[in-house]
């Protein structure tokens, strides 16, 4: 049977080391996770900044021709009309000139022709032949033209009348010399490239682009429902995002919800002509290596916490079987050294184990309730009991003649006697000069050399009185006078557990604590089945 049970601290720290290990490994892979996500982050935002300029690139690859061919006959329109051409001249030259744009080509959009709308009057140059009805002012190059100045715009699309296809159209007013308007050049685009580049581009599966107009209208978009809608008609942080842009600012990785409840990150460029060229990447696609990566880092550190906690586990357990061994040998050093006392002393035979379960039931109750609730809540009472095996170790030191004596002891003898606190104290110091330090032996010490205080200061050694008497101390005197009282002696006859008590319970304030004594009085009769 093992004197007492490992120390708690000694358990307690290699818990600790083990939930340290585990936090390490957690706190490893938080910061892995930040560090990588900050890299992968980097990264997306890096492919998508090339994604927004790599497209702004081909749709101005895409417009290029557009524009050229728009301004190299705004010039000759222009020139036509200072010269005074005739209608049919400006007429021949524009439908020519869609006929030549009808040509194969290696442009990446495909037009419809070129027309005008010139001094009131409309010039179909990619035969639309409008009906009686057709009013130029209401369609959309021409409200376009109207408010781009001085400089090539785009309608956003609108859907063709001759074809019924969904177009849009590149705008530029005719001036001439003196400074007047007198009406406004369109080149047709069929746009089915551009709402296919466009929608094509992502940064993961399931993501998207859209084109915006510069009234943030989109141009493009997957679903075509949207297309003529406000970019901050879609609700969520798209009102958000809308205002960004107005104040000239581009988005980037910006968090949405979408109009069907998933949500989304977003990137937002302002182009060279105006318009605006988005990323829609939904939020999964988007952080997968992320979560990829993250979900690998916690796995890794699960693997190689479980197997260092392990290994500490079992260094651990070599380290308790060591540790048992030695405290085995302790248990078997100490029991035997608390049965020479006795066996020396041969009138107190038990005295040791029955005074061991009295300040037991005496610390339990304590630790319970009462005044000295803080002073004791941290005690290891077990090692406290095991430890008051030694409180008479010092009657080693007494002579046979007085340990052994069958009567009574005169003055001399008892001074004598009364001598065993401080040879219990001495011996005790002596082990701990040869140990390290030990909760075992300093417990032990106290009981030795205070057991016999008493409350009123006239105990010995040292006459101390009151709490300046160890709690221990005054605990133990409780457990070893009780003994005593209801053991038999050569020189006196034992008493009965009731005579003890009443004894005990006289000398409240006088030999004993007080306090201790009534919690004493509450349990005694556990003193009486346990002795």
């Amino acid at each position: 049977m093992k004197l007492f049970n490992l120390p708690r601290v000694v358990i307690r720290n290699n818990y600790l080391q083990l939930l340290f290990v585990f936090v390490a490994f957690i706190l490893m892979v938080i910061t892995s996770y930040f560090f990588i996500g900050r890299i992968l982050q980097n990264r997306l935002l890096s492919e998508a900044n090339q994604l927004l300029y790599s497209a702004e690139s081909n749709v101005r690859a895409g417009l290029s021709e557009a524009e050229t061919t728009l301004l190299n006959s705004y010039y000759t329109v222009q020139d036509m009309i200072e010269n005074n051409a005739s209608n049919k001249e400006i007429l021949d030259y524009l439908t020519q000139t869609t006929q030549w744009m009808h040509r194969p080509s290696h442009g990446l959009m495909s037009y419809n022709g070129i027309y005008g709308y010139i001094n009131g009057e409309f010039y179909d140059g990619i035969g639309l032949r409008p009906s009686a009805d057709y009013i130029p002012q209401t369609m959309p190059w021409y409200q376009t033209g109207i408010r781009s100045g001085k400089f090539v715009s785009y309608t956003v699309p609108y859907r063709d009348l001759r074809t019924g296809k969904t177009i849009m159209s590149a705008v530029r007013n005719i001036d001439i010399s003196n400074g007047d308007m007198v009406g406004i050049l369109v080149v047709d685009i069929n746009i089915d490239w551009l709402v296919d580049y466009i929608g094509s581009i992502a940064l993961a599966p399931g993501g998207y682009g859209v084109l915006l107009s510069q009234n943030l209208t989109f141009m493009t978009h997957p679903d075509s429902s949207f297309v003529g809608s406000q970019l901050q008609n879609l609700g969520g942080a798209y009102q958000d995002i809308a205002n960004t842009l107005r104040s000239g600012r581009e988005v980037s990785a910006v968090r949405t919800t979408n109009s069907d409840g998933s949500s989304s990150i977003v990137f937002f460029k302002h182009i060279f002509n105006g318009w605006y060229i988005g990323i829609v990447t939904p939020k999964y696609g988007f952080y997968q290596d992320l979560y990829k990566t993250s979900l690998i880092l916690t796995i890794l550190g699960l693997i190689f916490a479980v197997l260092l906690s392990l290994i500490l586990w079992r260094l651990y357990a070599e380290k308790t079987y060591a540790i048992e061994r030695s405290i085995n040998l302790e248990q078997a050093i100490i029991k035997t050294m608390a049965e020479l006392v006795e066996r020396r002393d041969g009138t107190t035979g038990g005295h040791i184990d029955r005074t061991r379960r009295g300040i037991k039931i005496l610390l339990d109750e304590i630790k319970k309730h009462g005044n000295y609730y803080e002073n004791t809540k941290n005690w290891d009472i077990d090692l406290i009991t095991q430890s008051s095996q030694l409180h008479d170790i010092g009657k080693i030191s007494i002579e046979d003649k007085i340990l052994k004596k069958p009567g009574k002891l005169d003055n001399s003898e008892f001074d004598e006697m009364k001598m065993h606190t401080t040879h219990g104290e001495n011996i005790i110091t002596k082990i701990e000069t040869m140990t390290k330090e030990n909760e075992f032996l300093k417990y032990a010490k106290i009981l030795a050399v205070s057991h016999h205080e008493k409350w009123d200061g006239s105990g010995y050694p040292n006459g101390l009185k009151e709490h300046e008497i160890p709690l221990l101390g005054r605990i133990m005197a409780i457990a070893d006078v009780y003994d005593a009282l209801v053991s038999h002696r050569p020189y006196k006859e034992a008493l009965t557990h009731e005579e003890a008590v009443k004894i005990i319970a006289e000398n409240k304030g006088k030999h004993f604590d007080p306090h201790l004594i009534d919690i004493f009085l509450l349990v005694s009769d556990r003193f009486k089945v346990e002795a």
